[in-house]
């Protein structure tokens, strides 16, 4: 090239054809980046409603069925000290507790509710557990007849589950534990397991005629003393939680317990070190001596209260 003349300028049209190519491999890996995500959420959701509709059946473990106040058939699992006996081993009642019967010979009773998951074994296996401290123990099936095994399903489930099916069934549950006539009916307490502990709390607040409401780890405990209605007032309140809960403000559970202690019912608001959510269930019974704690706890309380 002779001297005095500049080069073209190939540098800059490179530079400019380098930064476009760049702009559109830049733009493909953002997309990418961003539809990996979509991909991965829309492949749960399809995965929880798979397992929360097409999934097992909760209806395996129906022993006792009832008609549903709007139609259909609603069912759980049932069952009365002298069967609970015999299939509870002695190595897993833990030291049994008896529940006094009525002068007329009947049982006091228990509505244990399931937890999001639905009415599954772990739940029966409670139930017979309960029982066999002497009292007669309904698990209502509040999903009627769903099932999930995972917790994009068990999502899925309690969120086609309409809140006023939910209280319609457990209320006619109630009922219907109460019209057993083994059933001593103003000795029938409601004991739940998350989703079911909530539930649990909320039928404290609707009706009076609960002998007791056992909650552990109900997700909201309340904290506007507005909204206790009966709780505290008419029955006596039994709770567990966990302090290493991430879903439940120890705070909230706090103002609960207080609030509560103010009614002139016996409460008993326990926060349970070194155990987080969903701590109390057939295999940590056998392991874990907080569990095994919270579970002697409600159970002696419900034999003292009713």
């Amino acid at each position: 090239m002779p001297p005095g003349h500049s080069p073209p300028d190939l540098d800059h049209a490179t530079r400019r054809e380098y930064s476009e190519v760049m702009k559109k491999r830049s733009r493909r890996i953002v997309r990418r980046i961003l539809l990996f995500p979509l991909i991965a959420v829309l492949a749960v959701m399809v995965w929880g409603f798979l397992d929360a509709t097409e999934g097992a059946e909760a209806r395996t473990v129906w022993n006792y069925t009832w008609p549903g106040q709007s139609g259909g058939t609603r069912g759980g699992y049932l069952i009365d000290p002298a069967r609970a006996q015999r299939v509870v081993p002695e190595t897993e009642a833990q030291g049994r507790i008896r529940a006094e019967r009525s002068p007329d010979g009947r049982f006091p009773a228990v509505l244990l509710l399931h937890e999001w998951w639905g009415l599954n074994l772990e739940t029966v296996r409670m139930a017979e557990r309960l029982a066999a401290d002497g009292f007669i123990v309904l698990a209502p099936d509040l999903f009627r007849g769903k099932l999930s095994v995972t917790m994009p399903g068990a999502l899925v489930q309690k969120g086609l589950s309409r809140n006023v099916h939910i209280t319609e069934d457990l209320d006619l549950a109630f009922r219907q534990l109460q019209g057993i006539p083994e059933v001593d009916p103003e000795r029938v307490a409601i004991v739940g397991f998350c989703f079911g502990g909530t539930q649990a709390m909320n039928a404290g607040v609707r009706h009076a005629d609960i002998a007791a409401v056992g909650i552990f780890y109900g997700g909201g405990p309340i904290t506007d003393p507005d909204e206790l209605g009966h709780l505290g007032t008419a029955m006596p309140v039994f709770g567990a939680y966990g302090r290493e809960d991430r879903t439940i403000s120890t705070d909230d559970v706090q103002i609960f317990a207080q609030l509560l202690a103010e009614k002139t019912q016996p409460v008993d608001i326990s926060i349970y070190d070194g155990v987080g959510h969903a701590f109390v269930n057939p295999q940590s019974l056998r392991r874990d001596s907080t569990a095994a704690q919270a579970w002697r706890d409600v159970r002696s309380f419900l034999a003292e209260h009713i």
